[in-house]
């Protein structure tokens, strides 16, 4: 099992370093840019206050508490609540097509099977990398505005920090758990990877149709981008209600599933 976990980890190392890298090129261009918004802070409050309440909902802010004088407000608006979520769906797309439809386009699934380990452990070393991974990224992109702000003297809440990289690790993980129950379950990447995106993709469309209308808000508790807030949980440091639990319930679940998949399915290439 721990043999299947570390060739695993080490055939995607370069993904993830790979990943690590583009995020904090990401975050080195926005807390390089940082000075001179803070320096129109005021100017863009006044703009964000003039955007209709309903629109701002929608995206899961309040341009009462939104400062484009603080780091953190700053970047849970420019990077959390948009590029963020994007490369780590990514990631855990990629990670959780490896761990089996992947193998069976490339028909070497078979010589995986054929070792003297259970499809359970040959699963969850799997998983057990590629969650690794994830939360390494996770990590790696949250300290990483951390090291960049110190690196540019900028001001920071070091308490923030701890917040989006606990979140942030539990989101990625729902995803991947999620991507890994469609790997096991279809034959081919590309319906694997068609079907996790439909599902956040209309979990994101929830949540804004749920800040729309006033009698269909309850829908937002559908959706992970109502959990996963960049404005609430970086900039507010605060955890949105329920989040812990729809989180871990969802790593859980869909895990599960997927083992249960794995073992009963008949898989020949």
């Amino acid at each position: 099992m721990w043999g299947i976990f570390t060739r695993f980890l080490k055939d995607k190392s370069t993904m993830t370093v790979g990943f690590c890298l583009g995020a904090l090129g990401l975050i080195e261009m926005y807390v390089a840019l940082f000075p001179s918004i803070q320096k129109q802070a005021d100017a863009l409050n006044k703009m964000m206050e003039s955007f209709p309440k309903e629109f701002m909902q929608a995206f899961g802010m309040d341009s009462s508490q939104i400062t484009f004088g603080k780091l953190e407000t700053y970047m849970s608006t420019e990077y959390f609540s948009f590029f963020w979520p994007i490369l780590v769906t990514i990631m855990a797309i990629a990670f959780a097509n490896a761990i089996c439809v992947g193998e069976i386009e490339k028909k070497t699934i078979e010589l995986s099977l054929a070792q003297p380990v259970s499809r359970v452990k040959i699963l969850l070393s799997r998983y057990l990398a590629g969650a690794l991974a994830i939360t390494f990224f996770t990590v790696t992109s949250s300290y990483g505005i951390l090291g960049f702000a110190l690196l540019h003297k900028i001001d920071y809440s070091l308490a923030n920090y701890a917040t989006v990289a606990l979140m942030g690790s539990l989101c990625g993980l729902a995803i991947f758990s999620i991507a890994t129950f469609f790997s096991v379950l279809f034959s081919e990447k590309g319906r694997a990877t068609i079907a996790t995106t439909v599902i956040l993709l209309l979990m994101y469309a929830i949540n804004i149709i749920a800040g729309l209308k006033d009698s269909l808000e309850n829908l937002k508790y559908l959706s992970f981008f109502h959990y996963f807030s960049g404005p609430e949980i970086f900039g507010n440091n605060r955890v949105v209600d329920w989040s812990i639990l729809v989180f871990s319930g969802t790593i859980i679940l869909f895990l599960l599933a997927a083992v249960v998949r794995f073992q009963r399915r008949d898989i020949s290439v």
